[in-house]
C-alpha cells in the first residue's frame, strides 16, 4: 500500500500537521496534573515499536541493550542506551548514541544523539494512546561536517485483546530537515502475551517504506519482570528479503 513514497509527497506534511496539532492541544489538558508512577516499570524495550506509556510524574528510566546485528558476511555488534524522565504533562526522551562495531574492524561506528517528548491523549473505547515526536542530531564522524538533522512524529496506541494479550501498534515518520517528503514511513504492529505474573512475549512485524526501498521485519522476544523497577529482556529479528538478522539483549530500570 505503501510502496513508494514519492507518490504520495503529502505523507510528511499531514504527519506533522495532525502531530503539532496534538502537541498543542494536549499539554494544555493535562497542564498541572501529577502522573502517579506505574506499579511496575513499563518499558519500551524490547522491541522495534513503542507502547504508550508516559513515565510518571518524577520518575527517571533507563533502558539499555545490546546486539549481535548479521548481513551475510558482514556481522556487527551493536549497543543503544535511552533516558526518559517524566515531568508534569509530558516525558522527555534522550537516547544515548549508539555504538557499534564491525567484525574485523577496530574503528567504532557511533549513531546519533537524539532527543524527543511522549505525551499521553486521551483513553477512547478501550485505546490508549500518546504521541512523540524527537529530533536527531549527527555526530561529526572525522569527515569534517556531520549528516543533516532530522526529525520524527508517531502515533503509539494499544489496546486489551483479553486479560493476557494485548496489540501495540505505531504510525510514524521519520525524515530529513533539508528534505521532509524523502522520508521514511513506518508501521509496527505488535502482539505481545503474558506468560505469568512476571513473563510475557511478543511477536510482531514493522514496515519501513521510502522511495523505492522498503523493508520488513518479523521480530519477537521475551521479558522478565525480576523486580517492580527492574526488568531484563532478550529478542530476535529478521528481515526475510535481504536476510538480515539481529539477536539482543537488554534491560530497563526505574528510580
Amino acid at each position: 500500500m505503501y510502496d513508494h513514497l514519492d507518490r504520495t509527497p503529502t505523507v510528511g506534511r499531514i504527519l506533522l500537521a495532525l502531530g503539532l496539532a496534538a502537541a498543542l492541544a494536549v499539554p494544555g489538558g493535562l497542564e498541572g496534573q501529577e502522573r502517579a508512577p506505574a506499579e511496575s516499570i513499563r518499558s519500551d524495550r524490547p522491541g522495534l515499536g513503542d507502547g504508550t506509556w508516559v513515565v510518571g510524574s518524577g520518575v527517571w528510566q533507563a533502558e539499555v541493550g545490546g546486539a549481535v546485528e548479521s548481513s551475510g558476511e558482514d556481522q556487527f555488534l551493536t549497543g543503544s542506551g535511552l533516558l526518559r524522565v517524566g515531568l508534569e504533562g509530558l516525558e522527555l526522551r534522550a537516547s544515548i548514541p549508539g555504538v557499534g562495531i564491525a567484525r574485523g574492524e577496530e574503528d567504532l561506528i557511533l549513531g546519533d544523539v537524539a532527543v524527543g517528548v511522549k505525551l499521553p491523549l486521551a483513553e477512547q473505547d478501550g485505546w490508549t494512546t500518546s504521541l512523540m515526536g524527537g529530533v536527531s542530531l549527527p555526530l561529526d564522524r572525522g569527515e569534517g561536517v556531520p549528516d543533516d538533522p532530522g526529525g520524527s512524529a508517531a502515533l503509539l496506541a494499544e489496546t486489551a485483546l483479553s486479560d493476557e494479550a494485548a496489540l501495540a501498534l505505531n504510525l510514524g515518520y521519520g525524515f530529513p530537515f533539508d528534505d521532509v517528503d524523502q522520508g521514511t514511513f513506518a508501521v509496527i504492529a505488535t502482539p505481545s502475551l503474558a506468560l505469568g505474573d512476571d513473563v510475557s512475549a511478543y511477536a510482531g512485524w514493522a514496515g519501513f517504506f521510502r522511495s523505492g526501498d522498503d523493508t520488513h521485519i518479523v521480530e519477537g522476544g521475551v521479558a522478565w519482570l525480576a523486580r517492580p523497577d527492574l526488568q531484563w529482556d532478550v529478542n530476535a529479528g529478521f528481515d526475510p528479503d535481504t536476510e538480515v538478522w539481529f539477536l539482543g539483549a537488554g534491560f530497563a530500570t526505574r528510580w
